[in-house]
């Protein structure tokens, strides 16, 4: 029974959000960011870049991705070795 009500209340608000989102977007007002868009952009374009800091940025992305990829690999192997 309190399962039911659980699912109810969450059918309940999603409905109510994709009212409202769709009366926003029929009014005109697209622009309405979340949180999560405002710190990203806050990250990305807050503060000053330096060539140094990309470069050393895609060092430790590159090695990210190596080491992703390796391990990747290694499973790989061993599931078909």
């Amino acid at each position: 029974m309190e399962a039911n009500m659980c699912v109810i209340k969450e059918l309940s608000r999603f409905i109510k959000k994709g009212t409202s989102t769709f009366r926003d977007a029929s009014k005109g007002r697209y622009h309405k960011e979340s949180k999560e868009i405002l710190e990203l952009k806050e990250e990305m374009f807050g503060k000053e870049s330096r060539r140094s800091d990309d470069r050393q940025n895609v060092l430790k992305d590159r090695k990210a991705i190596e080491k992703d990829v390796r391990k990747s690999f290694d499973k790989l192997a061993l599931r078909n070795g």
